[in-house]
Order: structure tokens, then sequence, then C-alpha cells
């Protein structure tokens, strides 16, 4: 395996006993032709996402294909094996543990080692980055800070991610994957829910039922999610920019839902975000 670019936790016995903690993270690790062999499975918890490429899973004798928009969600102590079916295949990985890692997984009925998709790619990866550097941080608390990190990818994962297990469920997969993309691509445009399910040529009926079948949100539920995980890297990389053209740029024409909504999904409003974040040289009254 191609070393890529890591860091590794020094766990306390403090942070051990919190309900989630950071061991680890490390974003394109470029995987070999040969096996990486992991005969006693892997300690603690590992999230395994594809960058690109290809590569096979091997656990309890099932072997997987796992590629772009596809991760391995790993248990602890779980035995098991993966090679690169065609090079380069790349991989981030999160490394996570806690006593309520199981049993958060578990509401979610996640109860073992398994290959998923992902819907979210970008949001995935940020989570990772943000772990990556969390990791190298010398801030006294970032073990507390840390812990949030593996709980928002828990809640994430929840969300946006869906087990493999049958023919049935990539097929699905396959026909919303076109409507999860102009999402992504279009969120700042005004969409509605019949222009979502005209991108597959279906009834915004049927395309409820694949919403809520796989991502199990509705589809307005799920635009409002991204445009405002949007919302924040624009709030942040934009410090002078008026909360008004923040949210037109988020795809919000009115300015008052914008902040209703940001505050359902964030807990906060859109200008309280922003101070929580950076200096207050860079605000805008």
């Amino acid at each position: 395996m191609s070393i890529g670019n890591f860091s590794f936790s020094m766990i306390t016995e403090l942070e051990r006993k919190l309900p989630f903690y950071l061991v680890g993270a490390g974003i394109d690790f470029h995987q070999e032709l040969d096996p990486h062999m992991r005969p006693d499975g892997y300690p603690h918890f590992q999230w395994i996402q594809v960058k690109s490429g290809k590569g096979v899973f091997n656990v309890d004798g099932e072997l997987h294909t796992v590629e772009t928009n596809q991760g391995i969600l790993l248990f602890p102590d779980v035995p098991h094996n993966y090679y690169a079916e065609e090079s380069p295949w790349i991989v981030d990985w999160f490394t996570f543990n806690g006593s309520n890692v199981e049993k958060v997984l578990n509401l979610v009925h996640i109860d073992k080692t398994a290959v998923f998709s992902v819907f979210q790619n970008s949001l995935f990866t940020g989570i990772i980055q943000k772990s990556l550097k969390m990791v190298r941080s010398t801030e006294p608390d970032k073990g507390l800070r840390a812990s949030l990190l593996v709980y928002e990818f828990l809640v994430s994962f929840s969300h946006y991610a869906h087990k493999i297990g049958s023919e049935g469920d990539i097929r699905l997969y396959s026909r919303l994957n076109p409507v999860l993309n102009h999402i992504e691509e279009h969120y700042s445009r005004s969409l509605t829910i019949e222009d979502l399910a005209d991108v597959i040529g279906v009834t915004p009926q049927y395309l409820c039922l694949l919403f809520k079948k796989i991502i199990k949100q509705r589809p307005i539920e799920y635009l409002n999610n991204v445009r405002i995980n949007k919302s924040k890297d624009l709030l942040l990389k934009n410090p002078r920019t008026k909360i008004d053209d923040i949210s037109i740029m988020s795809g919000y024409e009115s300015t008052s839902y914008f902040c209703s909504i940001f505050k359902k999904i964030e807990g906060m409003s859109p200008g309280r975000f922003r101070e929580l974040h950076l200096h207050k040289k860079y605000l805008i009254s």
C-alpha cells in the first residue's frame, strides 16, 4: 500500500471514556494489487471510502467489488482482506471507537461489517479532512471536539449511506443517482419536486418512494440538507458577503426561509454560525 497523508491520535484514558472518540484519519491512500491481509481484523471501527478506481473486499468468505461512491464500514476484530482490482485504487479512511458507536449503528440497523453506497461523497470527505486536521491539533480540548466529529459522521452515515445487500438495492440506487447528481450540481437554482422527478422520468410520488426507501428522507428534505451544507462553506469562505446574498447563492429566494431552515438543521442562525467560526474582524454587520 502506498502511504498517503495520515495521522493517529494519542488517546487518553479520559477520551476512552467518551461515547465516541477519534483514533485516526488518512487521505489519498493508493491500495496495491497485493492483498492487505487482516486475519485478526482491526481493533477499531473503520470507514474506508473509495475516491477513485476499483478494489475487492473479502469478508466472511464473500468477495465484494468496491468502487467510487462506495465504501467499507469495518466492525472491530472481523477478519478480512482487500486489494486493488485495478490500479490506482485510491481511498480515504476514518478510524473511531467508543462505548456508544455500536449502539448508534444498531439503531439504524447496521450490525456488521459491510459495503455501502454513499450519496454525498463530499460530505464524508469533508469529515475525514476535518478529522485529520483535528488529530494534528495541539488544542487541549481536541478530544471532545473530535468526539463531535465522530458523532457527525455517524449521523451523516445513517442518512447518506445505504448497505449494498441485493441487486434490487443497487438498481434503485442507480435509478436515483442522476437526481442526486443533479441536486449536487444545481442546488443554487430553483428546484421543485417535479423538476427532480423529470430528471429520471418518473412521477413526483414515485420519486418520494425512492427517496424514502434509499435515503430515508423526502426529496425536498434532502435538497435542504445539501443547500444548508453548501451554505456553511459559503458563509465561512465569503466572510464579508451578506446573509441575503448567501441565501441566494444557496438556492433560497427568501432570506427568512433560508434562516428558518438553517436554524432547524444547525440549531442556530447563519449569522451565529459564522460568528462562532470566524474571527470578529472578518464579520460584517
